[in-house]
Order: C-alpha cells, then sequence, then structure tokens
C-alpha cells in the first residue's frame, strides 16, 4: 500500500473515530440508567468502524483552503496521478504542449510558502515507519504475552471434582443452554476468568468449590458462562486489534475501556436475569465473594468477574439503581436500532467539503488550457521563473501550470489569443498578470465570448479591479470581489530589486452556462500595459 494511502487511512479515520467516540459517549451518558446492552452495542458499532474505511463519503462541513492536503503528499508533475489525468479535460490554444520537465510540484500559499512533493514523501515515510513500529511492537508484546499465559494455564490446568461440575451443569440447564464450555481449575490465581480467543474456556482458582455458598458460586459462573455464551473472548481480541492500528489515538483507548466496562455489567444483567435472583443479592455476592476472598488478580485480557475497585463500586451502583430492569438479551429493538445504525454509518464517512469532496469535484468538472510556447513566451523571458509548473490549485482554483504564459503585447501576434471550448462553461477562470503600470480601472483586457447562435458576451480585464503588475515592492489590493492574488514568490532577480512577484486569479460567471460556445478570445487592449495570461480554466 502506498504510503500516502497509508497516512490518508489514518488521518480519516482517526478524525472520524475522535467524532464517533465523542458522539456515542454522550449517548451513552444521556443512556446510563438504561440497559448495559444498549450502551455495549452502541460501543460495537464504533469498534466494528474503526476497521472499516468508508465506502462513501458525506461532506458536511468545509474547512479552509489552508488545510488543504493535509494527510496527503502533493503530486508530482511527472507522475500525474488518476486525479489529474481523469480529474479534467484538456484542451490546447493552438498547439498541445506541456512542459512538465519539474520534478516536483507544489502545494502553493497565498503567500508564495511552497512544501516540495520530495519534503512531504520523507515527513510521510518517517510518520509510516514510526507508526508501524509502534503498532507492530504492541501486537508482539500482546501475542507474547497471551502465548506465555496460554502456555502456563495449559501445563497447570486440572478439571473440577464432580460437586462443582453437578453445580455447573445444573445452572446451565436452568438457563437452558445446549452446550456448556470447558471448566478448569487453576492453583494460583484468585479469581475466576474467561481465556482464550473465540469463545474461551472457564478457568476457577483451585478453592473455588470450597469458598462461598452454592447460590453465591452459582451467580459467579453464571457472571463467567455470559461471556462465553457471548463471544466476549472474541471481541477482546478485536478490541486489541484496533488498539494496535490505532495506538498512538487516545480515543481508542479510552473507548476500549468503556466496552470493557459495559461488557462486565452486560454480564451481570444476564446472571441477575438469568438465575432471576435480586440486585442485592447479587451486589452482596461481588462484594463478600470477590473482595473478601478473591483478590483481584488474573491474567491481563483475559474477561474476570471483578477488576479495579473503582470499577467494581460502579457495576454495584449500576446494579443498585431504582427501577432497572435487567434482561437475559438484548431486546429485538436494541439489537435492530443498532444493525440498522451500523449498516448506515459504519460504511460511511464524513468529508470536509474543500478537502476532499469539493476540491475533487472542481477538478472532475475543469477544462485546462493549455497555452502554445510557440504563441507566447516562457516565463523565465519574463521573469516570472518561480512559478511552479504543474496541476496546482491557487485561489481555490486548479489550474494546469507550464512554464510558459501568453504575453498579449507587443506586436500583432502575440495580441491575443483564442479558445474553442468543446462544452459549455459557468466560469471561467485566469491566472494572470500584467507586466507593466497603467491606470487606475484603465482597460488592459477584454474577453469576448461568442455563443454557437451568433451572440457576443465581453468582460474587461481592468488594472487595479482585476490585476496588476507582477512585480510589486508595496502590496495594493484589486478591487473586483472575484478576484484575488493568488501565488507570490521570489527569484534572485527580484529580491535583487527589493521586489516579489505575484500572479492573481480572477473569475467571470458565464450568464448562460448551457449554450454552446464557438470562441473565447482574449484581446489586448493597451499597447503600453502588456497583459500576461499564465492559464486558463473553464467550469
Amino acid at each position: 500500500m502506498p504510503i500516502e494511502s497509508v497516512l490518508e487511512f489514518l488521518w480519516a479515520q482517526s478524525w472520524q473515530i475522535s467524532f464517533a467516540v465523542i458522539g456515542v459517549g454522550a449517548v451513552c451518558i444521556a443512556l446510563r440508567r438504561a440497559s448495559a446492552h444498549w450502551r455495549y452495542l452502541l460501543w460495537l458499532v464504533v469498534l466494528v468502524k474503526c476497521l472499516v474505511p468508508p465506502i462513501w463519503s458525506i461532506s458536511l462541513f468545509e474547512v479552509p483552503e489552508t488545510w488543504r492536503g493535509v494527510g496527503r503528499p502533493p503530486m508530482s508533475a511527472t507522475e500525474p496521478s488518476e486525479r489529474e489525468t481523469t480529474g479534467g479535460a484538456v484542451m490546447t490554444a493552438t498547439k498541445p504542449n506541456v512542459d512538465q520537465s519539474r520534478s516536483d510540484a507544489k502545494e502553493v500559499g497565498i503567500f508564495g510558502m511552497a512544501t516540495t512533493a520530495s519534503h512531504w514523501q520523507g515527513m510521510a515515510r518517517a510518520l509510516v515507519v514510526l507508526w508501524a513500529l509502534a503498532s507492530v511492537g504492541y501486537l508482539l508484546w500482546a501475542l507474547v504475552k497471551g502465548w506465555r499465559i496460554q502456555r502456563d494455564l495449559t501445563a497447570h490446568r486440572t478439571f473440577p471434582d464432580l460437586e462443582l461440575e453437578c453445580e455447573f451443569v445444573e445452572m446451565v440447564q436452568a438457563l437452558g443452554i445446549r452446550s456448556r464450555p470447558r471448566l478448569c481449575l487453576i492453583r494460583g490465581i484468585s479469581q475466576p476468568f474467561v481465556w482464550g480467543v473465540l469463545r474461551g474456556c472457564i478457568y476457577l482458582p483451585e478453592r473455588f468449590s470450597r469458598e462461598g455458598s452454592s447460590r453465591e458460586r452459582k451467580l459467579i459462573l453464571c457472571h463467567e458462562l455470559a461471556h462465553v455464551l457471548r463471544w466476549d473472548a472474541m471481541l477482546n481480541v478485536l478490541q486489541i486489534i484496533v488498539q494496535a492500528i490505532f495506538i498512538f489515538h487516545p480515543f481508542v483507548w479510552w473507548m476500549n475501556r468503556q466496552i470493557r466496562q459495559e461488557r462486565e455489567k452486560s454480564c451481570d444483567e444476564i446472571a441477575i436475569a438469568g438465575l432471576n435472583v435480586s440486585p442485592r443479592t447479587y451486589a452482596s455476592t461481588i462484594i463478600e465473594r470477590l473482595a473478601a476472598y478473591f483478590e483481584p488478580a488474573a491474567p491481563s485480557s483475559s474477561l474476570a468477574v471483578s477488576g479495579e475497585y473503582k470499577e467494581i463500586e460502579d457495576r454495584v451502583k449500576t446494579i443498585l439503581s431504582e427501577n432497572r430492569i435487567f434482561r437475559r438479551r438484548p431486546s429485538w429493538l436494541m439489537t435492530i436500532s443498532c444493525v440498522i445504525l451500523g449498516a448506515l454509518w459504519i460504511p460511511a464517512g464524513m468529508s470536509p467539503i474543500s478537502n476532499l469532496a469539493k476540491a475533487e469535484t472542481e477538478r472532475n468538472r475543469a477544462t485546462f488550457v493549455d497555452l502554445a510556447p510557440e504563441d507566447g513566451v516562457t516565463l523565465s523571458e519574463v521573469g516570472m521563473d518561480g512559478v511552479p509548473s504543474g496541476v496546482v490549485t491557487m485561489g481555490s482554483v486548479p489550474f494546469r501550470l507550464s512554464d510558459h504564459g501568453l504575453d498579449l503585447g507587443g506586436n500583432e501576434a502575440q495580441g491575443g489569443m483564442v479558445v474553442s471550448p468543446e462544452k459549455p462553461f459557468a466560469r471561467l477562470h485566469l491566472l494572470h498578470a500584467t507586466l507593466d503600470e497603467a491606470e487606475e480601472t484603465s482597460i488592459v483586457a477584454r474577453i469576448v465570448v461568442r455563443y454557437a447562435d451568433g451572440a457576443n458576451l465581453s468582460w474587461p480585464i481592468r488594472y487595479g479591479t482585476h490585476v496588476r503588475k507582477s512585480r510589486f515592492a508595496e502590496f495594493r489590493a484589486v478591487r473586483d470581489a472575484h478576484s484575488s492574488m493568488a501565488w507570490t514568490g521570489t527569484t534572485l532577480a527580484s529580491r535583487a530589486r527589493n521586489e516579489a512577484l505575484r500572479l492573481y486569479r480572477s473569475s467571470w460567471k458565464n450568464p448562460h452556462p448551457d449554450k454552446e460556445v464557438d470562441l473565447v478570445r482574449i484581446e489586448n487592449r493597451d499597447n503600453q500595459c502588456r497583459a500576461l495570461i499564465v492559464a486558463m480554466t473553464l467550469e
């Protein structure tokens, strides 16, 4: 898998997991007096979502343009991506000739802060390597620890006596369970627990049958049996995998803790409802039997009826809360609601409009116009050799740039450009500047649109309104609301003159977006001020 794909998956999943954990956490607080099965099923939906990449995206909000490119290294101009090759049509003003000799495309901000692809790729590689080492290290630690525990349990386990086995069989029959799990006794442990990969086995302390009454032992066994029947051991393994993948994410660690707490409360409910005992009797059993006789010591990652004292206290408070209804299993309403929620939510993904959906849509509908070098000048000839090449977003509009532009001034051959669009367009975007100064609001060029029905439309390009001189020492804004300075940079020559370079993005809305267009012509209107056209995009 490419490095950028790994980073995209981790980035997209991480912030969506954050929203999911916060949302489900708030719902669980609201449902704190409801059945624990509700909360446990909701957390399982979040757990599964952590492992499922979004199949479709839902654009919910827009982020600033300066956030663009987070988690994705910029594209190289010599290796166009699928977005570049299929995202927009390419139209030539005369003959197609796109120079892609520069190997590092750049993401360019309004203040000329450009980051090369090689720099991004170096950072991405370091982050992926760091994540892989931490994730694999955590998995290896969990595997080695689990293997050692399994080895010790297999070597020292024995089978229970006939009396304890009969109690267990009687309890299983009372619950209507056809197949029962294996019971094992282990010397040296102080509390019962379930251990395994899929359903697991129930492990009991060697002295378990000699401590407490038969009723108390059945309650504790019923709790552990609930873990086996619900396949909690398999879900526990799934939690470890999710925690390894998102080892850097604090919300994932907190989510796993909440899942384990709600799992114990669900098993408490099953034991109370299954054996039809009062909540106070069951709570007393936990306090007296486990707190007094069984110290909270069991293998980590096992499913044990007891745990930290704060967790036991929280469970007891939940059990003894007023007007609680205890269920042996989730109700049909709970199950169907969570299944529907999972089916709609798990494969969906939230996406920032400008970072993902909006950017892709803009590129998909863009028609890039390449400027032919024989009818123009190289940008270095007019002192603009710092402009990047390739498909670059400037001023929120994607442009396809080469190192050539059109100087609409000087001799008659350079006095204009003609484009024949292949389809109607809604907007015309120019990336341009002037090579000379002019009077404010004077017309330096004109855009003429000729429709197939013979009608004409004209847009003036005014100095100070849409565009200004490419070299500048003092910033002055343009007046048009649909024009803005889209790129700035410097060269050795400009720095020697204490100047900077700039390009403007100007946009015009076509009042007849459905009408077929024969041609678009840009004419120079001021022989004393030369207009420089660097790129054009039709949308």
